[in-house]
């Protein structure tokens, strides 16, 4: 339970750092255009694993703070975490549950619904008998 807690701090972490890449939208306003790319960051790469995206939302001097261990803090790592994090949970759906954007900065409230498939770290997973 520790693991996905950390998991889902360093996603919320991550959504607020590089949602303001300089993606191009249609949106009328930029707060829009920076809740548009934060959406595209969560069903693009979270909800469909589409990694071939990483590199239109987040920009290339991205830093993630809070990178697991053996990971790079930079957009590579950022691509194996979210690979690590879809083979631990194949059924993972992220859900935006509220989205605030003011200037260039967006919070967003996501809920996850995981079923967890992979031992994570050091923990084992409780195998149903």
């Amino acid at each position: 339970m520790r693991n996905f807690y950390y998991v889902i701090s360093i996603i919320i972490t991550v959504v607020i750092v590089v949602c303001l890449s300089g993606c191009a939208n249609r949106e009328s306003t930029q707060e829009e255009k920076n809740k548009a790319i934060a959406r595209r960051y969560i069903e693009d790469l979270w909800n469909k694993k589409n990694l071939d995206e990483i590199d239109k939302l987040v920009s290339d001097d991205f830093v993630n703070h809070s990178s697991p261990p053996g990971m790079t803090p930079d957009r590579e790592g950022l691509k194996q975490f979210i690979s690590f994090s879809g083979a631990a949970f194949p059924d993972g759906h992220y859900t935006i549950e509220d989205m605030v954007a003011e200037e260039d900065k967006v919070m967003i409230m996501v809920h996850s619904e995981v079923l967890i498939a992979v031992s994570l770290w050091v923990y084992p997973v409780p195998v149903k008998s």
